[in-house]
């Protein structure tokens, strides 16, 4: 049987097919990319005739691409997994083996795949392919890209909406260790944020910048990672304590995350209905500001997402 265990494939009308259309919209990519993408050469030798070879693709998301040993076992887990077991009816005269497969995960910031090759028996070659179709080589920092990126898109759940065919989707944040490398390798790659692109919602008509740190859709994601959790905390000691030392700006998502932490405290009539001197106390407790006189005027600021009570 032609099927691996334990993996949904998708059968491709002709050679590395999957592969091929994603090279050609690669520059028409959305900011995060799309999810990670792994083709199966396999090929069939019957008893009689010749071979036939035929490739299939599945999608992954949540896998920890971050470096080239470890997608390198991503392709080995394949190959031990080996196929699902035939139906007693199937003829037993030929067999299925794998030849080859690819491993392409998108870097949101380099804005190339990096591509990581097992061909069997037992070699591995990676390289970096750009939108042109230009090999590059593949540096630690694009190393880290690749996993901050595959970290944004599982967060904001790539492949989802709509739906990729075939995707298996892993928890990459159940290892508390695999948060703590995307906020390390975010923070290294930071004047590079603005390269993913913005999420601002009030750019003019005609405006093509790509934005600053602060607003980039990496400080977005993570800013949501938290948020999602209702870790308000971790939010502003991330960004005020850590990424706003590169960029002052980034503390304007500790002030949003005060907020947030404030409407899920009290919901807004809740809120709205205690006496305005608890409410003052409690942006004195999260600002550290403790005089009552400009309490009126910090709150306002903090409301409009301004980093200067930070």
């Amino acid at each position: 049987m032609d099927a691996l265990a334990h993996t949904i494939e998708v059968s491709e009308p002709s050679i590395n097919f999957a592969a091929e259309m994603r090279q050609e919209a690669m520059e028409k990519f959305p900011p995060l990319g799309p999810p990670d993408i792994v083709t199966v050469k396999k090929e069939y030798s019957p008893s009689y005739g010749k071979n036939v070879e035929q490739t299939y693709y599945h999608c992954v998301r949540g896998y920890d691409v971050s470096s080239e040993e470890i997608v390198s076992a991503y392709i080995a887990s394949l190959v031990s997994a080996g196929f699902r077991v035939g139906s007693w009816y199937e003829s037993s005269g030929g067999r299925w083996q794998i030849q080859k497969v690819w491993y392409r995960s998108y870097c949101i910031l380099s804005k190339l795949d990096i591509v990581v090759t097992g061909d069997f028996p037992g070699s591995v070659a990676v390289c970096g392919l750009d939108a042109d179709g230009n090999e590059i080589d593949v540096t630690p920092d694009m190393w880290k890209d690749c996993f901050l990126s595959a970290a944004c898109r599982h967060i904001q759940r790539v492949g989802e909406a709509p739906i990729y065919p075939c995707m298996k989707v892993y928890d990459l944040f159940a290892d508390p260790a695999m948060e703590e490398q995307m906020l390390t390798f975010a923070l290294d790659l930071q004047d590079k944020w603005h390269l993913a692109g913005t999420n601002r919602a009030y750019k003019r008509e005609g405006d093509r910048s790509e934005g600053g740190c602060a607003d980039s859709r990496i400080a977005m994601t993570i800013f949501e990672h938290f948020v999602s959790q209702a870790r308000f905390q971790e939010a502003v000691d991330f960004f005020k304590e850590r990424a706003s030392k590169n960029d002052p700006e980034c503390a304007v998502h500790a002030a949003r995350a005060y907020l947030a932490e404030v409407h899920w405290k009290f919901p807004p009539n809740e809120f709205l209905n205690t006496p305005r001197t608890s409410r003052l106390s409690y942006f004195a407790i999260y600002t550290g500001q403790r005089k009552a006189g400009p309490l009126t005027d910090m709150t306002e600021r903090l409301r409009r997402g301004t980093s200067k009570p930070l």
